[in-house]
């Protein structure tokens, strides 16, 4: 009996040395923050010999007035780096992280591409209200940032423009900042888009 219980004391002692006592979990990977925020430059109308932005027809042409109402975001869009895996799944990356709301960043896109770009004035009986669905890479072959906006206008007459813009970037490089850096670009894209459309209306 006291052999059995010198084996367990010794069987203890071993489990207690300092060696089996460390317990520590791994430390977690740092979050890395990421800016969405397009520059000045990528929400301008592009150059084009008549100084009329591509896509926009002299006669269509209208620099008018636009009043930037509700820009809000789905539920699915989080401060999270969001990826698409498959058509009907998506996962989110805890460790990469937008500094801001995204849709805070993209009213401010739109700020700036309509009203210092564009220069339309903020006043006006018509409304535009825009909502952001998506701001995702799609991991496919070839990754590629894509977002996508619902964009309405009305005004007394009732609806002038109720659409879907998306843009989309490639991602040049990889790990979350080249991610970042493309998502910024495709959000520049779709604003450029809408300014445009907003602009000839």
């Amino acid at each position: 009996m006291k052999q059995s219980h010198r084996i367990i004391a010794a069987l203890m002692a071993a489990l207690l040395t300092p060696a089996c006592l460390d317990l520590k979990p791994e430390a977690a990977p740092q979050v890395r923050w990421l800016d969405l925020n397009p520059a000045a430059e990528a929400v301008s109308p592009g150059d084009s010999p008549d100084g009329v932005p591509d896509g926009v027809s002299d006669r269509g042409l209208k620099r008018d007035s636009v009043s930037l109402g509700r820009v809000a975001a789905s539920e699915a869009i989080t401060e999270r780096l969001m990826r698409r895996t498959a058509p009907h799944e998506v996962s989110y990356d805890d460790y990469s992280r937008w500094t801001e709301d995204p849709a805070a960043v993209t009213r401010r896109a739109l700020e700036e591409a309509l009203y210092r770009q564009r220069s339309l004035k903020r006043a006006s009986t018509t409304r535009l209200q825009v909502e952001l669905v998506r701001l995702e890479i799609e991991s496919a072959d070839t990754p590629t940032a894509v977002v996508a906006l619902l964009v309405l206008t009305e005004d007394s007459e009732g609806v002038q423009l109720d659409r879907r813009f998306e843009g989309r970037a490639p991602v040049v490089d990889g790990g979350a900042a080249a991610e970042a850096s493309a998502a910024s670009k495709a959000l520049a894209s779709a604003v450029n888009e809408i300014a445009d459309a907003v602009a000839r209306r």
